[in-house]
């Protein structure tokens, strides 16, 4: 599945790439990324609240051919700490704390159809508003503002901009108020999923290593995604730090294969073939970030589900389209890592590479707004290493 098409590319440039024939990938200048995950939880104190405050499943993906089987093997324990909103009594009026991707917690709070929000200052999300930017005024460390929205019942839509990117985040009027959608089952759902996945062996994982789908010559291509993957984490310590690493390398450096997903072709989910060609569609991309992660010892799962690639969600629709993503278990922890939606880069007639850039919105993203467009059905732990 193509990455989400509601949010606002940024005009970019081309990179330059030599693919006849070689494996060597262009390696970009980054800043460190040594840095411990943030398990830092917003504690606002909560406040009284005013008296009146109140599709049809595209399955034609390559990745269609994984097994979508459930059960299997008891991984570690990885959740997320962010409030689930259900817990929250009417009466109050509390700042959730919400992960929007990299580790950038935001607070929000919700009076009739007023929002108010916090955002770090030192955070990858620069904004959040309905229509216009709000004044936002720094307290106690953080930047804050406030804005109204329409009285209207349904849902709807602000907006979270990042450097390069605007990214929709839903949420629901009822009576006058405003409230985050219920994807509370889905929430759950994911989470037993992606910690029971199936186990392959790595005869059946070699169908993601080599494009013929045998063992034959993947002892080579291994090789490669293991050298690939020092050279990304070199200098980095922390599994967080590696992980951030491997997922904006594949965002940065793979582009979406349009022409490999129109004539529904196995390969581009084929480490060989990203490889070779730098193209992969969203499994492709799901391959990639396990098998450098797998390189470097960290757990990391691939997620075979349905995404929604509109601006509403789970909450409103029961199906979606065919995706396929990651989770991994870092530091203690499960990180939510969907490394094509990071990516906007464009590769198109097999030859035309457009490089768009990429966001850090799809990775470490907090469990209720990652559930608001992706939903899990089966889970795979591949032996790409034969461990």
């Amino acid at each position: 599945m193509e990455r989400k098409h509601t949010l606002a590319f940024f005009a970019g440039t081309a990179a330059a790439l030599t693919l006849a024939g070689c494996t060597a990938f262009p390696m970009r200048e980054e800043p460190s990324r040594d840095n411990e995950s943030s398990d830092i939880v917003f504690s606002f104190e909560s406040r009284q609240s005013s008296p009146n405050q109140e599709s049809t499943a595209d399955s034609n993906s390559n990745s269609d051919t994984a097994d979508t089987s459930t059960g299997g093997t008891t991984t570690p324990s990885g959740s997320t700490t962010f409030s689930d909103t259900e817990s929250v009594p009417e009466e109050k009026d509390y700042f959730y704390a919400v992960n929007l991707g990299a580790g950038n917690e935001c607070g929000f709070s919700f009076e009739g159809n007023t929002v108010t929000v916090k955002l770090r200052p030192d955070g990858d999300i620069k904004n959040i508003c309905f229509s216009k930017t709000p004044t936002y005024t720094e307290q106690d460390g953080f930047l804050t503002a406030s804005f109204s929205v329409p009285k209207k019942s349904g849902y709807f839509n602000i907006y979270a901009d990042d450097a390069e990117s605007t990214h929709n985040i839903r949420l629901k009027m009822t009576g006058g108020r405003i409230e985050f959608p219920d994807v509370s089952d889905i929430v759950r759902g994911n989470s037993d999923i992606a910690e029971n996945p199936v186990s392959l062996t790595f005869a059946q994982t070699a169908r993601y290593i080599t494009e013929s789908g045998s063992e034959k010559g993947a002892d080579d291509i291994l090789r490669q995604v293991k050298e690939l993957s020092d050279n990304i984490c070199a200098g980095i310590t922390s599994e967080y730090g590696k992980l951030r690493a491997i997922s904006d390398w594949v965002a940065d450096n793979i582009y979406y294969d349009h022409a490999g997903y129109d004539r529904n072709d196995p390969r581009t989910v084929t480490l060989e073939y990203m490889l070779k060609t730098h193209g992969g569609i969203c499994g492709g991309y799901a391959t990639f970030t396990s098998a450098l992660c797998e390189a470097q010892g960290i757990y990391c799962v691939n997620i075979i589900g349905e995404a929604i690639n509109t601006d509403r969600c789970f909450a409103e629709l029961k199906r979606g389209e065919h995706h396929e993503w990651n989770y991994a278990v870092v530091d203690g922890r499960g990180v939510w890592v969907d490394s094509g939606w990071n990516s906007y880069n464009s590769l198109k007639n097999g030859s035309s590479y457009d490089y768009r850039g990429t966001t850090p919105f799809y990775f470490d993203t907090g469990s209720e707004i990652f559930a608001l467009d992706h939903k899990a059905i089966s889970a795979q732990l591949r032996d790409y290493f034969a461990e």
